[in-house]
Parts: C-alpha cells; structure tokens; sequence
C-alpha cells in the first residue's frame, strides 16, 4: 500500500514539472501500428532531444519505470497495459 501511495506521489510530481505533455492511462493501442494494447500509467510524446532528456531525467530521479518507443511498430504491448513511464520519441526530422 506504502508503495502505491509513493508511486502515485512520484507520478503527481512528473506530471506537474511537465503539465503540457505528460498524461495518465493513455491507451497504448493508439500508439503502436498493431492496435493493441491497453494503457500506460504515464505516458508523454515528444518531438525533440530537448524536451526528451529533461522528462528522461525528472523520470529517473523519481525512480519511475520508463520505457522509450518510436513510431510503435515491432513492440507489443500487454492487454494488462505499462506500469510505468511511456515516453514517445518522435523526431519528426529524421528519414522515415
């Protein structure tokens, strides 16, 4: 119970220091080309390095599991949904 109580205070504290990106229970199946999926505890897209390595930081000091993703293919996300942190890095820049 103390676990889930510091969890749920570390994930209020991510989503204040970054109130514009970062969301709760966002369904996963939207993010990956296979559609399935259910939602991840914290989730947050972002389109530069500049914004990934402060939220990266702010996720590792608080101890949250994170796990970065790209466009969503070659992954497979649980039914049961991502307890943790779902970063989505998308360099719109770069070659497809």
């Amino acid at each position: 119970m103390k676990r889930i109580m510091k969890q749920n205070q570390h994930y209020d504290e991510l989503e204040k220091q970054f109130p514009d990106i970062v969301r709760r229970n966002e369904p996963l199946d939207r993010h990956t080309t296979l559609k399935i999926g259910g939602a991840a505890d914290l989730f947050c897209e972002v389109h530069s390095a500049d914004t990934l390595c402060p939220v990266l930081k702010a996720a590792r000091s608080l101890t949250i599991p994170t796990v970065i993703i790209g466009r969503g293919s070659n992954i497979l996300v649980d039914d049961e949904g991502f307890r943790g942190f779902i970063v989505k890095y998308v360099n719109d820049e770069l070659p497809r």
